[in-house]
């Protein structure tokens, strides 16, 4: 992933957690979006959500949402539905924790 790819990634990461956050939060109790690689771009937005109660979470509902609120570039890609979201012990979602989680793969959702 090239230097410009990485920080474009995270601008637009850190853009749409902040536009996420600022509202509420609906079907989602938990939500870290960061870049991750990408074969064709060098990265794209990847999302690791933990539903609220019962929702049942897909990419599509996630873009569709997202796209109301960020432009379409900084919609995520790639969704990961997880029991929760992991967090540091100041509260803040855990970095490192998503990213294994998203690297993974093994909690993907279409």
């Amino acid at each position: 992933m090239s230097s410009s790819n990485t920080s474009r990634a995270c601008r637009t990461v850190i853009s749409l957690q902040a536009q996420v956050t600022r509202r509420p939060v609906g079907s989602r109790s938990g939500l870290k979006a960061m870049a991750t690689p990408d074969e064709r771009f060098g990265s794209k937005v990847t999302a690791v959500v933990s539903p609220r109660g019962n929702a049942q979470l897909d990419l599509a509902s996630v873009q569709e949402d997202a796209r109301k609120h960020v432009a379409g570039y900084k919609v995520p890609r790639e969704l990961h539905v997880v029991d929760e979201v992991p967090r540091a012990p100041s509260g803040k979602p855990a970095y490192p924790k998503a990213l294994e989680i998203a690297l993974a793969g093994s909690h993907k959702v279409e």
